[in-house]
């Protein structure tokens, strides 16, 4: 009996230990790192509610800017914040929308229409260095703001593909979060 007491003691703490490190997948097989982070940082919008439908606004049918984004609960240990906005119902595969990255882990909201301060702009699937609104040719499209906490700061320069800025995180993720919202045109 003591002996089977021992057995189920220490697989008990084998499991407690194996509870705090989660793996993070940002939907690219490069991306996948090993955290003791159990999805700390959260990422919102007071213009939408994930999963419901983005306002004109933020659309190509209204002003084209990016939505106000609010950011909370980043880890201690992140040296930057990386975020990406893409649409995986494009007929071409997913599109990207905007890629931003290296800004402060102390930002708490990235308002309408504008960047990060400090952040580098990447280039979106439409070939600039901006929030490319979203602008479904047919159909109900997903649009979803992925925010990523690094544990560095990426060696980059402005215009760098979706593609190099997520090779370069690999590795370097230590929490992400997402929200999504939907568009018909």
């Amino acid at each position: 009996m003591a002996q089977k007491l021992f057995f189920i003691t220490i697989t008990a703490l084998f499991l407690a230990g194996c509870a705090n490190t989660v793996y993070v997948n940002s939907n690219s097989a490069t991306t996948t790192a090993k955290t003791n982070f159990k999805h700390m940082i959260k990422i919102s919008s007071p213009a939408f509610v994930s999963g419901a439908a983005l306002p004109l606004d933020y659309t190509c049918d209204g002003e084209s800017v990016n939505p106000t984004l609010r950011i909370s609960s980043i880890p201690y240990t992140a040296k930057s914040l990386a975020l990406i906005v893409d649409d995986p119902d494009a007929s071409s595969g997913t599109f990207t929308h905007w890629v931003v990255f290296n800004f402060d882990p102390k930002t708490r909201e990235i308002p309408t229409g504008e960047i990060p301060r400090g952040a580098v702009i990447g280039r979106n699937g439409f070939g600039k260095n901006e929030y490319g609104a979203p602008c479904p040719p047919s159909g109900t499209h997903r649009y979803f703001f992925r925010l990523y906490a690094l544990d560095a700061i990426l060696n980059l320069p402005a215009g760098t593909t979706r593609a190099k800025v997520e090779a370069e995180m690999a590795g370097h993720i230590i929490d992400s979060a997402e929200i999504f919202a939907t568009y018909k045109r």
